[in-house]
């Protein structure tokens, strides 16, 4: 490449990087925020884990949170706080401050502007470019991360650029304190079960690798990181802890009885992540790794190889050092890796990344899950496979660094390297766009009439258990219900005292007692029964007919013909009321009572739900089955 068409390639790069990318990034920002403001409570969210558990965890939790109580009423008969884990404990502020689904939407809207700025901080210092930080950055915040966790995350390339000015910076603590407010920022407002065990164990392998070669200041300074992240864990998930381990309970937990399921195609497993990403974690880089593996295997023949050819010889045939101080002045100071540097860099975190990935996968293997269950106690319900929550950074920082050996370190055919580029961020913009909230939103709004997903005010029904609340006319710590074919989030939402729920963290004893209601119906069904039995964390009422499908919408057209529920215990447990998404055909032989003969719905409602009062008297085929248990007996 001759000086001149180098010499105008710095040029355009010179015009290109005083474009304020910054705030163009930004409006992917704006676009995951424009359907709370148009869209309101009809906007499209992720249901599982987040409406069905997660958002109610935060909403009683924070209307618990100074009151000194140790039992929240409405969660499963009277469940301690351990039962409603937070996972961003730092979130409950959103909940108390504000109403559920606006809490919910500043939520994601402030998770999206610490991902994108983090993202793009960490881009910029890696590779010195706005540019590329923008594109990393913009694409990293459109990933279909789930809101209720926070900055688990999403907070991680915040929390990464954090740990490296600390090393860079040396000085006093004072000289810092802006970092270290970051690392102790993601520690309040992510998840230590998801997400910080994993990216404390990575620190602690760097701090060992420093240690063992002798770089004495980085090692200290990675000493203060993970002591401050260790701290701020510690102070927010002291219930959390406690409970893993056992600690304080008066009580055994339900994790006791669950039993592990190996992953049976650990290769199929092992793609899965490595190209998509875990579950909840999806990344989609299947572009990125073709990118990466390009800039591995073609970096080195062009520039440790002989001169000539496609690279034109060494980076230093222009001079490295002062080509990085020229960008550096280009960029505004922020002079990024050396060429050298950010293949190493690349080399370094796609190691990573596979031996996240096997790690992730060998821990769902048959031979350590029958391990982990011989063990049994944390060893069998610590989840290590979560390491795979790291993958996300790790991949969008590889695509930075990608992007700036192929568009900055790279010399010659411009327009084939530009053309590569644009070809890759374009094909995984389109991917990452197909899969996000975002496309699904747009649609929502473009097409109202025609394009429908069930959404936060579809899910949580206020207007029909309003309905509801209004028809009985009593006081709901009075009584409490149970729910069939619609998920009991929705009546805790509207305030009713549940008896059934999702937890990941409540008694055996109840469970055991909570079984004898459902248990005919689960000898039934095998799939049910080992849902329930060998899992457990949905406590719901399954049955063999809609099994744990629990969104019955009113437009089933069907009915529950043959439930077999032991509502005699429901109602010695304090269930006083059934609430169905279908009608119950039997509800004599259960010694139900119908409060009125049409169900509870307004037009534009997804459910319609068929209330129950609950009698407590065995008639039907519960008092014949008793009857005729009584005469063998005699």
């Amino acid at each position: 490449m001759s000086k001149r068409m180098e010499k105008a390639e710095r040029k355009l790069w010179s015009l290109i990087e005083k474009i304020p990318w910054f705030w163009l990034g930004f409006t992917a920002v704006l676009v995951l925020a424009l359907p709370y403001f148009v869209l309101g409570s009809r906007c499209y969210v992720q249901i599982t884990d987040q409406l069905d558990g997660e958002v109610l965890n935060y909403i009683y939790r924070a209307k618990y949170l100074f009151s000194g109580e140790d039992v929240i009423p409405e969660f499963m008969g009277g469940m301690g706080k351990n039962a409603m884990t937070l996972p961003a404990p730092g979130g409950v502020l959103f909940y108390r401050l504000l109403p559920p689904f606006a809490a919910f939407a500043a939520m994601h809207i402030f998770m999206a502007a610490a991902g994108y700025g983090g993202m793009y901080l960490l881009a910029r210092r890696l590779t010195g470019s706005s540019l590329i930080a923008c594109l990393a950055a913009g694409i990293f915040v459109c990933l279909p991360l789930y809101p209720v966790y926070g900055l688990s995350v999403s907070g991680q390339p915040l929390l990464l650029w954090a740990v490296i000015r600390c090393c860079e910076a040396g000085g006093s603590a004072g000289k810092k304190w802006k970092y270290y407010l970051c690392i102790l920022l993601y520690a309040v407002t992510s998840s230590l079960a998801l997400a910080g065990f994993a990216c404390l164990g990575v620190l602690a392998f760097a701090w060992l690798w420093c240690l063992l070669t002798r770089r004495r200041r980085i090692c200290r300074e990675l000493g203060i990181v993970i002591l401050l992240l260790s701290g701020g864990f510690l102070v927010c998930n002291v219930g959390l802890l406690a409970g893993f381990l056992g600690l304080g309970e008066s009580c055994a937990p339900h994790r006791e009885e669950m039993v592990l399921a190996a992953m049976p195609d650990w290769q199929g497993y092992f793609r899965e992540i490595f190209l998509e990403g875990g579950a909840y974690v999806k990344s989609y880089n299947g572009v990125i790794v073709l990118l990466t593996a390009a800039v591995l295997v073609l970096d080195p023949l062009m520039f440790w190889g002989k001169a000539g050819g496609f690279g034109q010889g060494r980076e230093d045939a222009v001079g490295a050092r002062e080509q990085r101080e020229a960008e550096a002045k280009e960029s505004g100071g922020t002079r990024g890796l050396s060429g050298r540097g950010a293949y190493r860099a690349v080399a370094a975190a796609s190691a990573l990344v596979f031996v996240l990935s096997a790690l992730a996968v060998i821990w769902r293997t048959q031979w350590m899950t029958e391990l982990r269950m011989s063990l049994g106690g944390p060893a069998k319900t610590f989840q290590a496979d979560r390491v795979c929550w790291l993958l996300p950074l790790c991949w969008y920082t590889l695509l930075a660094l990608d992007l700036y050996i192929l568009l900055r370190r790279w010399r010659g055919w411009l327009l084939l390297r530009w053309g590569a580029a644009v070809a890759a961020v374009g094909a995984l913009c389109f991917t990452v766009y197909e899969n996000s909230t975002i496309y699904h939103n747009l649609r929502l709004m473009i097409f109202p009439e025609t394009y429908h997903l069930m959404n936060w005010e579809d899910y949580y029904a206020e207007d029909v258990y309003g309905q509801i609340d209004d028809f009985l006319q009593r006081d709901k710590a009075s009584y409490r219900v149970a729910s069939l074919g619609v998920n009991p989030a929705a009546a805790l939402y509207n305030g009713f005292y549940t008896l059934d729920g999702y937890s990941n963290f409540y008694s055996l004893d109840y469970k055991h007692e909570f079984r004898e209601i459902i248990h005919r119906e689960l000898a039934k069904n095998q799939e049910t029964r080992v849902y329930f039995d060998a899992w457990g964390n949905r406590c719901y009422l399954l049955n063999s007919e809609t099994g744990n499908y629990m969104t019955v919408g009113k437009n089933a057209g069907s009915s529950y013909q043959n439930l077999e529920l032991d509502t005699g215990k429901m109602y010695e447990m304090g269930a006083r009321y059934l609430f169905a998404a279908m009608p119950v055909d039997n509800w004599r032989e259960l010694g139900l009572i119908p409060v009125r003969e049409e169900p509870f719905e307004t037009p534009e409602s997804y459910y319609a739900i068929w209330v129950y009062e609950i009698s407590g008297q065995k008639t039907g085929r519960q008092r014949t089955v008793l009857l005729t248990f009584q005469n063998v007996v005699k």
